[in-house]
């Protein structure tokens, strides 16, 4: 059956948040600023909140040698807020005349804060309140900060390893340990790098606007950058205190229909040449076992003309650990590549169909809300091809024709 929508190559605008001397709000404003952002246009849109009056100061510095912007907002003291509840703020933005991946993405950013706190806390999520992060302040920062994104028209974002330093930072709840426990709570998960370094390099805010924005956190992907930012921090550090943003596109990302699933994933591989042939059956079946998407093994040819085998393995972000755990333990291999991948799959679901020999359940996959690919469970066909002795070519050519039947007769 021909596709009548096919799949369209686009360029997609996505930014790259690189935490040099880790993030902050304002950390974040300024490296948008930096890139190109407008901040006027950006004060304008803020100022359609009800918010105390405040305002917004950037100024070019530099940072080691690097020309950066470092951004402070001055609250008045009039109207300085110091807390507010998480659902005062989310109605605060909800009812704004923002755009609607603005509010979408500051939302999520104060959702996380309060699932963070209340988890930190143990109280529940009506209890909690945001004491710093509930600043005005601080609502600028993260509001702003997606402002700025759309400005740029960054559809996508990711992160590098998130800097882990050490110290004590003041807070309204007293003296805590850095980094902070709700940063923590916010960024648990992803990978993060050590500096030994007694300061806090990232905030509860900067660890929210990436919890909000980013889908991964790692190596660089795979872009062409046309802008960069650098955004600076307010305090001199043994390392540069900035945040680099680089915007740029991605080329040939796919746009797939509404109804197929659309995922990011890791592909791990590894050439191996000194492993006897009959252990990978053995090793793909662990791997499937613990979670991987697939798991499959392709001739290779090493240095020196030697012959080897190339594992590899499609999985999930979370499920990579334990993976990589069975790779090293359960092969001769000494390295791992990790690549990022992208993957688009036809929506799918099962339905039980009635042939001459019996029940058959088939897997019917669309594309574009359209039939394209009818496949009986091998198991069933199997089943019923033993019990009644016939062969299972004819029991799987009959569970496909009766589902072909009803989809096509659906489908007009």
């Amino acid at each position: 059956m021909p596709l009548t929508h096919p799949a369209v190559v686009i360029r997609m605008k996505v930014a790259y948040f690189d935490c040099i001397g880790g993030i902050s709000g304002d950390m974040a404003l300024g490296a948008l600023i930096n890139a190109g952002a407008d901040i006027e246009g950006m004060i304008r849109e803020l100022k359609k909140m009800p918010l105390p009056e405040f305002e917004i100061k950037a100024e070019l510095v530099s940072v080691n040698g690097i020309s950066a912007t470092m951004v402070t907002v001055n609250v008045s003291e009039h109207g300085g807020v110091h807390h507010r509840k998480p659902s005062e703020i989310i109605e605060l933005i909800a009812s704004s005349k923002l755009p609607d991946d603005v509010k979408r993405r500051a939302i999520t950013a104060f959702k996380n804060l309060a699932g963070a706190e209340a988890k930190v806390h143990g109280v529940n999520l009506d209890d909690v309140h945001l004491h710093e992060v509930g600043a005005t302040d601080a609502i600028v920062d993260i509001v702003g900060t997606m402002l700025a994104m759309h400005q740029l028209g960054i559809e996508r974002a990711y992160s590098s390893r998130i800097p882990y330093s050490t110290g004590l930072v003041k807070s309204s709840h007293g003296t805590l340990p850095v980094p902070a426990p709700a940063t923590l709570e916010l960024l648990k998960g992803v990978p993060w790098r050590h500096l030994d370094i007694d300061a806090e390099l990232v905030t509860p805010t900067g660890a929210a606007i990436l919890s909000a924005t980013c889908e991964s956190f790692g190596i660089f992907p795979t872009m062409s950058p046309t802008a960069i930012g650098y955004g600076a921090g307010h305090k001199p550090l043994p390392i540069p205190n900035l945040l680099r943003l680089v915007v740029g596109e991605l080329v040939g990302y796919i746009e797939a229909p509404n109804d197929a699933i659309c995922e990011q994933l890791l592909m791990l591989e590894t050439n191996i040449d000194d492993m006897p042939p009959e252990w990978f059956g053995h090793v793909i079946e662990r791997l499937l076992e613990l979670g991987a998407l697939d798991a499959y093994i392709l001739p290779a040819q090493m240095k020196k003309g030697r012959p080897a085998a190339q594992l590899n393995v499609l999985c999930k972000r979370n499920d990579a650990k334990s993976l990589l755990d069975c790779i090293f333990t359960e092969t001769t291999t000494l390295g791992v590549r990790i690549v990022p991948v992208e993957r688009v799959c036809l929506a799918r679901e099962i339905v039980s169909v009635s042939t001459p020999y019996g029940d058959v359940r088939v897997k019917v996959a669309k594309w574009c809300g359209k039939v394209v690919n009818i496949s009986p469970e091998y198991e069933d066909c199997k089943a019923i091809s033993i019990a009644q002795g016939v062969p299972l070519k004819f029991v799987a050519e009959a569970a496909v024709a009766e589902a072909q039947k009803r989809y096509m007769s659906k489908d007009g």
